[in-house]
């Protein structure tokens, strides 16, 4: 690259050609690691699969709670209620206030 030639090393610790000399190995993990990088794939596949199942559930019983609480309101009657639609039921009081 750039027209700089590389120089590369056989390296004992990782078992292949790399830049770096033999004497100036970190030993470094390298390739190795993917392993463990599939390991998190996994683990944050399978905290997504849970989450997704929760959320599902906490969505149905929502939404039971929503068809349960509409169904009871559809068997009131509000034929009752016309004469009293005008009333309020506040505990407000008027009383010792200052209205000039």
């Amino acid at each position: 690259m750039n027209g700089i030639p590389k120089t590369y090393y056989w390296c004992p610790y990782h078992q292949q050609w790399t830049i770096h000399s033999p004497k100036d190995c970190k030993r470094l993990p390298s390739g190795k690691g993917k392993k463990k990088q599939g390991d998190k794939k996994a683990v944050k596949r399978s905290q997504f699969k849970e989450r997704k199942k929760a959320y599902l559930q906490a969505k149905a019983a929502y939404e039971a709670c929503i068809s349960i609480s509409t169904d009871s309101n559809e068997g009131t009657s509000n034929s009752d209620n016309d004469e009293d639609s005008n009333k309020s039921f506040s505990s407000y009081s008027s009383e010792g206030s200052n209205i000039s």
